[in-house]
């Protein structure tokens, strides 16, 4: 299969050999809600990726890489994007997660997380061995999502959408690949996975040109700083007016997109 593989991909797989986005340098950029968010998407456009013929034989190796240093108990920055992800959801108090910024956010957050290592495990096993099912997927996933608790709807809609990959029309894989890329540009830019989704794109024109930014939408002015939680996204929420106005605009702006 790897034979049959498109050479736009080569130049990715020689170079994906560690943590792009969670290196030590960039962590104090970084919250545990952006870690959460990006662990969540990783691992949808992981299966997104293992479901196209081009992306299959990257998507199986990434896997395989990402469970190599076995239960994501130490930080590897050797190791995958998703790896040290996990890594340091899975030990949200451990000295990785403890040089994320935005600390009493985090200890919050940290409270509410109830992430089943098994579950990951099994999802990115299926991916490594070509064995992951819809039906597993979907079941994977849907409990992945709520013990990890994700709060913006566009999230929960890729997620329910990817699950089911191999049913979907033109018209929404081009959405969910459209969705994922507005994410990776806006809050993910270092991800491993952004030049592969990008090809993938490309290649198969899934991206719809001049869509509105569903990401902004979901997630207001505070994204564009990169981060949706911490001093950086609170001050820009302050900018909207008072305390209970702005609690109520964010409301609205983080469930309006379905």
């Amino acid at each position: 299969m790897e034979d049959n593989q498109d050479n736009s991909f080569s130049f990715i797989l020689e170079n994906c050999n560690e943590s792009k986005m969670f290196r030590n340098t960039y962590l104090s950029q970084l919250t545990l809600r952006d870690t959460v968010d990006s662990v969540f998407l990783n691992m949808l456009t992981l299966y997104m990726l293992s479901k196209e013929f081009e992306t299959a034989p990257f998507a199986k190796e990434y896997a395989q890489r990402t469970l190599a240093f076995g239960n994501f108990t130490a930080p590897r920055i050797s190791g995958t994007d998703l790896y040290q992800g996990l890594h340091i959801l899975l030990n949200p108090t451990a000295v990785t997660a403890q040089q994320l910024k935005a600390h009493d956010q985090n200890l919050v957050l940290a409270k509410q997380l109830r992430i089943n290592g098994k579950l990951v495990k099994q999802f990115l096993t299926g991916i490594a061995n070509g064995t992951l099912d819809r039906v597993t997927a979907i079941r994977l996933m849907y409990r992945l999502e709520g013990q990890m608790d994700i709060d913006v709807s566009n999230y929960k809609s890729l997620r329910r959408l990817i699950t089911d990959w191999e049913n979907l029309s033109t018209q929404q894989r081009e959405l969910c690949a459209t969705r994922l890329l507005q994410y990776y540009r806006l809050r993910g830019k270092r991800s491993e996975l952004l030049p592969v989704l990008d090809v993938l794109t490309r290649n198969k024109g899934y991206e719809i040109t001049g869509a509105a930014n569903a990401e902004l939408a979901a997630l207001g002015a505070g994204a564009i700083v990169g981060s949706r939680s911490g001093d950086g996204f609170l001050k820009s929420v302050a900018k909207v007016g008072a305390a209970g106005l702005a609690g109520y605009a964010l409301g609205r702006a983080i469930h309006s997109v379905k």
